[in-house]
């Protein structure tokens, strides 16, 4: 956190609630109202989630993924990983866990880094299952070893 952060989140904590709203519109005022609720809706994720990403940092980080086979991106689309989640009555989001990026992310970095070992030994049909359950140990580790947002750095 930034001195500047430390500081003003200080002076929101000691006066009345009235002038705390008074100096965060200013600030809203300042970035606009679209960024503004960018920020509230990152911050209100991450209250709810462990592993939390947007739908714009999931898309970036995917889009940037270098994969075993020397392949850029995806293996799957959104759509159609979240429907190989819902045919294997897996779940999708994770009340307190892990929200659907973060699930997203996570399976395609599971397949992007490890699927030039586990196709050795897994069945093809068999990827969007595996990636799933590797992705869903990390996001419930109990070590609490892996975050989404810590690994990406975002």
């Amino acid at each position: 956190m930034s001195d500047s952060s430390k500081r003003l989140m200080d002076i929101i904590n000691r006066v009345e609630p009235k002038y705390g709203c008074m100096v965060l519109d200013m600030f809203i005022d300042d970035v606009g109202n679209e960024r503004a609720n960018e920020i509230i809706e990152l911050s209100e994720g991450m209250m709810k989630f462990k592993n939390y990403l947007t739908e714009g940092e999931a898309k970036q980080i995917v889009d940037a993924m270098i994969n075993y086979d020397g392949t850029k991106g995806a293996k799957w689309s959104a759509d159609e990983f979240k429907d190989a989640v819902k045919s294997l009555n897996g779940k999708c989001e994770m009340e307190g866990e892990y929200n659907w990026w973060a699930m997203y992310v996570t399976a395609q970095m599971v397949h992007s880094d490890e699927w030039g070992v586990l196709r050795t030994y897994i069945e093809p049909s068999k990827e969007a299952v595996v990636c799933y359950e590797l992705a869903k140990a990390k996001l419930l580790d109990k070590d609490k070893v892996y975050n989404v947002r810590r690994y990406f750095e975002v």
